[in-house]
């Protein structure tokens, strides 16, 4: 038995929500005909409305729905049609995943790595260069991939999105080895295309350290605390309920240029541990590295367990007096 609110959407579709998980579920046509399968909504304790019987032929389910499944929003703010998953083998639309997410990473590092690229070796940056070209890629990005992957480009996305039960283990490993792979790519042709050598162990281009006076600590904390708050605004743009979907790529455009203009200097603004790693395995610079894994990937935890138990569940309880 499905529980969750029931409500009407013209005279013949239905939506409803599911109160465990505060998702929107698809709409179902009552008016289908020909061996229909039933699909039993009983709503919750408190609601109005009665239970409903929705008759949707197995046919008409495989061609038109995503049965029993929440659609998701993507950072592009749109929810996405998943008819797709059953016209295509699921290996298929894995292979989808990885190709974008593979791409999207490569892109994130070869334009974002390359706004910090002088054009001689001596030559002065702007100091916002780099912070104008990481949030424009993530922009950018996130309209060219978000309707195929979501647009992670980023391990703390997809751990946030397991976290949140919305990608299952064996997915979210599509896209570690995507995120990974497109990382190293994308760095190694910025290398490979760069007017001069841009390697360096101490000052290569892109390598995330900490600046002097900063302790490891601090350093920690800092990367911690600008991830979680990245990925509360994750969590936001992925909630139903917030109606935030819209425009997302510049919300995000938004949140990254202010992180690299006021967290960079401190400890380089990675917020994502691949976007550090593949600098550092190219420079072999590997100084206090530790902290772009650890201070992401607990920032992730810590603020997305937060959004799921706390204002998820806060709000869910207001709803059900």
């Amino acid at each position: 038995m499905i529980t969750g609110l029931v409500t009407a959407d013209g005279n013949e579709r239905y939506t409803w929500i599911d109160q465990d998980t505060l998702q929107e579920k698809i709409w179902f046509d009552s008016n289908m005909s020909a061996s229909p399968d039933q699909l039993l909504v009983t709503p919750t304790d408190g609601q109005k409305s009665p239970s409903a019987v929705f008759e949707v032929p197995t046919s008409e389910l495989k061609k038109n729905y995503k049965f029993c499944t929440t659609p998701e929003k993507s950072l592009t703010g749109s929810t996405e049609h998943n008819s797709q998953l059953f016209e295509r083998p699921p290996w298929q639309k894995l292979l989808l995943i990885f190709f974008a997410e593979l791409i999207g990473t490569a892109c994130l590092m070869f334009f974002g790595c390359m706004g910090l690229v002088s054009k001689s070796r001596d030559g002065e940056l702007s100091p916002y260069s780099g912070a104008i070209s990481f949030a424009c890629v993530v922009a950018v990005v996130i309209v060219m991939i978000g309707h195929i992957s979501n647009c992670h480009i980023n391990p703390c996305v997809t751990l946030c999105a397991v976290l949140l039960g919305k990608l299952p283990l064996i997915t979210a490993l599509v896209y570690f080895v995507a995120e990974f792979s497109g990382a190293l790519i994308g760095y190694g042709t910025l290398v490979a295309l760069a007017p001069y050598n841009i390697l360096d162990p101490s000052e290569g281009v892109c390598v995330t350290t900490l600046v002097s006076g900063i302790t490891e600590t601090q350093g920690l904390l800092i990367e911690a605390i600008t991830t979680g708050l990245l990925m509360l605004l994750v969590c936001a743009v992925w909630d139903p309920r917030s109606g935030n979907g819209d425009c997302a790529s510049l919300k995000f455009l938004v949140i990254i240029f202010l992180t690299s203009v006021v967290v960079g200097p401190f400890t380089g603004n990675s917020l994502n541990p691949v976007r550090s790693l593949a600098p550092a395995i190219y420079n072999n610079s590997w100084t206090s590295h530790w902290i772009y894994w650890v201070g992401p990937f607990s920032g992730t935890i810590v603020s997305t367990l937060f959004y799921k138990y706390v204002f998820m569940a806060l709000d869910s309880g207001e709803r059900d007096k």
